[in-house]
Parts: structure tokens; C-alpha cells; sequence
């Protein structure tokens, strides 16, 4: 079940109105790579660094983090967005230092999130369609939220027969 993996703390639908959940989460940990470019080798260039990493660990006799959900945060710093892709890390894993240039542990701090399900084949053009629809019913309902900050949570592959994705914004 998508979402299984993070100590989730409270999960609540707003209403019928709006399509958004609202999630407290805790304190999550993840490998984070930046995406040099919004293309599909860009994509795959920082997919390859995660892996790479994962596989770097299991040679070392680590139990290697599960690649699913692979996480897109798009940051926005005055006229620049800048796009990360993360692998969840379970808690108490046990991890060898990280060897793999431009591959960081970065801890996600816990607290509330918003949250946008979907069913499309994931990509950027759906991800920035249902962010925008998550703005939207965010805005309508009243809540403050990070508009600089967004996250995409895919849980299958682009090959998948069926999709389950995410848009996740933090409150404010």
C-alpha cells in the first residue's frame, strides 16, 4: 500500500469538495540526487546515480533502500526551480558511507502535508497538472502551504498496468 513505508501519524480527507488529504508525517530519511535537466536523459542520469548508490551499498553487505517511491522535489529560489530525485530510506537502515558523487542522505522533517492522489502514467507533465489542481483546491479551502516547494511521489514504474502517484505540500 502506497505511503506504508512512512510513520504516518494522522491521515484525514478534507471532504467530497476538495480533493486533497491531509497527512502528518514524521521524520523521513532518503538519498537525494540533483536532476541537471527537465529531460528524459536528465531523469535517467539521476535515476542511474540513485541505483548506482543502492548497488555501491550491497557490495559493501548493506541492505540496500527500496527504490520505491522515487520522489521529484521541485524547489523554487527566486528565478531558478531546481528539481531532486530521492529514494526512500527505511528506518534503521544501516548504510556504508556514501561514495557516489552528487548522491547525499538528506532527512525529510516531519509535519503536515497535503496530499494529491492520482492515477496517470508518471511523468512532468502530470505532475505539474496535479500540482496546479492541488494549489487550486488548497487555495479554495483556505490553507496556507509552501507554493515553492513540491513534491512527486511515484510508487510504480512508467511500465506499470496501473498507476498510483502523489503531489505532497507542506503546510505552513
Amino acid at each position: 500500500m502506497p505511503g506504508i513505508y512512512f510513520a504516518r501519524v494522522k491521515q484525514s480527507k478534507l471532504s467530497a469538495e476538495y480533493d486533497f488529504e491531509t497527512r502528518l508525517y514524521s521524520d523521513t530519511l532518503w538519498i537525494t540526487t540533483k536532476i541537471a535537466s527537465r529531460t528524459l536523459h536528465g531523469l535517467i542520469a539521476a535515476n542511474s546515480r540513485l541505483n548506482h548508490f543502492c548497488e555501491t551499498q550491497k557490495q559493501a553487505g548493506y541492505t540496500t533502500p527500496d527504490t520505491w517511491p522515487v520522489l521529484i522535489t521541485v524547489t523554487k529560489d527566486e528565478d531558478e526551480e531546481n528539481d531532486f530525485m530521492s529514494f526512500f530510506v527505511p528506518n534503521n537502515t544501516a548504510m556504508a558511507e556514501i561514495s557516489v558523487p552528487c548522491v547525499k542522505l538528506q532527512t525529510r522533517p516531519g509535519g503536515t502535508v497535503y496530499v494529491r492522489i492520482f492515477h496517470t502514467i508518471p511523468n512532468l507533465t502530470s505532475g505539474r497538472t496535479n500540482r496546479e489542481k492541488l494549489r487550486e483546491d488548497l487555495t479554495r479551502a483556505g490553507k496556507h502551504f509552501d507554493a515553492n516547494t513540491y513534491s512527486a511521489a511515484a510508487y510504480t514504474t512508467y511500465w506499470a498496468l496501473s498507476h498510483y502517484s502523489e503531489i505532497w505540500m507542506s503546510a505552513v
